[in-house]
């Protein structure tokens, strides 16, 4: 139901109404994480990001960058292979530092966040030598 809904949200919204469509994308990556659908997750994300780039919103783009991050993480957790494990941690480690970057460009008001970004960072770094 939450799905429909925010399609039709997508649907209804003007095209060039950026603000508005880069909330909604995030929350349907988020829907679709929850699903376990990472692949539309992934695409809801990205064009989060590039709205709220267009928009000068690095803030939000960061944080939807770090959804990005933890989705990598998860999906790395679940995969069998050691090579997919460390392919997905080298994405979500990227997502992660891009997302630090933003967050770093509030000059400490987006502290707890470039916190969150650096301990998942330390998580990511701990596992990736680990794997083959």
């Amino acid at each position: 139901a939450a799905e429909q809904r925010y399609l039709q949200g997508l649907q209804l919204c003007p095209k060039d109404a950026l603000s508005a469509l880069a909330p909604m994308h995030n929350e349907m990556g988020s829907l679709y994480v929850a699903a376990g659908q990472h692949g539309d997750a992934r695409e809801h994300f990205e064009k989060a990001t590039q709205y709220f780039e267009k928009t000068g919103d690095r803030f939000h783009a960061g944080q939807t960058r770090f959804n990005l991050a933890e989705m990598y993480v998860r999906v790395a957790q679940t995969e069998n292979q050691p090579s997919h494990q460390r392919d997905n941690l080298l994405r979500a480690r990227a997502y992660a530092e891009a997302a630090l970057r933003d967050f770093k460009h509030y000059e400490g008001r987006a502290a707890k966040d470039e916190t969150n970004a650096i301990a998942l960072l330390g998580q990511i770094n701990q596992v990736l030598p680990k794997l083959p």
